[in-house]
């Protein structure tokens, strides 16, 4: 039960990183989008 546990919570940490990647890649490759968000977030 342990070693399930375990296991289920390394899967979450590494689908949590390459989300946060992805996340990265596309701040990357839409500075302006970051920009509009910031923008909203203001007003």
């Amino acid at each position: 039960m342990n070693k399930v546990k375990k296991l289920k919570n390394a899967i979450y940490e590494e689908i949590n990183t390459r989300n946060l990647q992805i996340i990265n890649q596309k701040e990357i490759m839409h500075p302006l989008l970051k920009e509009l968000m910031t923008f909203n977030v203001i007003f």
